[in-house]
C-alpha cells in the first residue's frame, strides 16, 4: 500500500519549509532589487549629466547585453567550475565597479562614458554570478524532490508537447 504523503502533491509553497531555500531566495530578491534601484539611478544620472537620449538609453543596454553576448560561455563556465566560486567572482566585480564608479562620483568626475564602462562592468558580473544562483537553486531542489517526480519532468512526450507547443506560439507571433 502506497502512503498518502507519498502521493501528495507538493504545495506551491512547499519549497519555503527548507531555511536554506528561503534564505537564498531572499538574498537574491533583495540582490536583484537592488541591481534595479542601481540602474535606475545609472539613469538618471546620465540624464543629469549628458543631454543625449542615446546615452541615457545605452545605460540599460550596457548593463543587459552582457548577459545576452555572454550567455552560452558563461553557462559553460558555471557546469565546469565551482558554482561558489564562480558566483563569489561575479558578485565582487560588481561590488567592485559599483564601489569604483561611486568613489569617482564622490570626486566629481562625471564622465558619460565611464558610466556606461561600469554600468556594462556590472552586467558582466551579473551575467556571471546568474547562471551560477539558478542552478544552485535547480539542484537544491531536484535533490529534494522524490524521484517518481523527477522521472515524469523527464518524461518524452511533456518535452515533445512542449516544443510544438513552442514552435506553434513562435510562427503565430511571427504571422502577427
Amino acid at each position: 500500500m502506497v502512503s498518502t504523503e507519498e502521493n501528495a502533491s507538493p504545495g506551491l509553497l512547499a519549497p519555503l519549509k527548507d531555511p536554506t531555500f528561503r534564505s537564498i531566495l531572499v538574498a537574491s530578491q533583495l540582490s536583484s532589487l537592488g541591481w534595479l534601484m542601481q540602474t535606475v539611478a545609472l539613469g538618471w544620472l546620465m540624464a543629469t549629466v549628458s543631454s543625449s537620449e542615446v546615452l541615457v538609453a545605452l545605460v540599460q543596454a550596457s548593463s543587459t547585453l552582457p548577459a545576452f553576448f555572454l550567455a552560452v560561455s558563461v553557462g559553460a563556465i558555471a557546469d565546469n567550475y565551482s558554482r561558489r566560486v564562480v558566483m563569489i567572482v561575479g558578485r565582487s566585480l560588481m561590488m567592485a565597479a559599483s564601489a569604483m564608479l561611486t568613489i569617482l562620483m564622490a570626486f566629481g568626475i562625471h564622465d558619460p562614458w565611464m558610466i556606461l564602462a561600469f554600468s556594462f562592468l556590472d552586467g558582466c558580473g551579473i551575467a556571471l554570478s546568474d547562471p551560477c544562483r539558478r542552478r544552485s537553486k535547480t539542484a537544491d531542489k531536484q535533490r529534494q524532490e522524490p524521484k517518481r517526480w523527477r522521472e515524469q519532468r523527464r518524461s518524452p512526450a511533456r518535452s515533445s508537447t512542449s516544443a510544438v507547443a513552442g514552435d506553434r506560439l513562435c510562427g503565430a507571433v511571427l504571422i502577427i
